[in-house]
């Protein structure tokens, strides 16, 4: 009976891992047709793939684009202010710039004073000159004012 009763429980067993085998084997099965359900309608479209790899590419060259303007602009920034502090030393006189202008503006005034005064003379003296006359007296004022200018 020992062998008997041993036997029908080593079918028992046997019987019950062929079962469990057969519902992992099943249970398989349905995850396998549920994954390849799922990712069946996952279809590689070969344009999407080309418009994100040049919108990487352009986001890329963006970034970089950016990166070395900006690098720029803070050299820029440190070479103007090393400029700044070199001719720090070395400021422009504007007191003297502004006397020198206006004592070349004054001359200028007077020089053209001069010039109307000439003219004025020459277009009254003209008047009373005879023609052959007048040629010499307009070279003669002529070289008068670059005489003049040239001081």
């Amino acid at each position: 009976m020992r062998s008997n009763s041993h036997n029908n429980k080593f079918k028992i067993t046997k019987i019950k891992i062929k079962a469990n085998k057969q519902e992992q084997e099943k249970e398989f099965v349905k995850s396998k047709e549920n994954f390849n359900k799922e990712s069946a309608p996952v279809v590689f479209n070969s344009e999407k793939i080309e418009q994100d790899k040049k919108m990487v590419m352009i986001a890329g060259i963006t970034f970089f684009m950016a990166l070395i303007i900006s690098l720029w602009l803070l050299n820029i920034k440190n070479i103007f202010q090393i400029n700044f502090l070199k001719t720090n030393d070395n400021k422009f006189n504007w007191k003297e710039t502004k006397e020198e202008l206006a004592g070349a503006m004054d001359e200028i005034k007077k020089n053209i004073k001069e010039i109307k005064n000439l003219q004025s003379a020459v277009f009254t003296s003209s008047s009373s000159l005879p023609q052959a006359e007048q040629p010499i007296e307009m070279k003669k004022n002529i070289e008068l004012l670059k005489q003049r200018l040239s001081e």
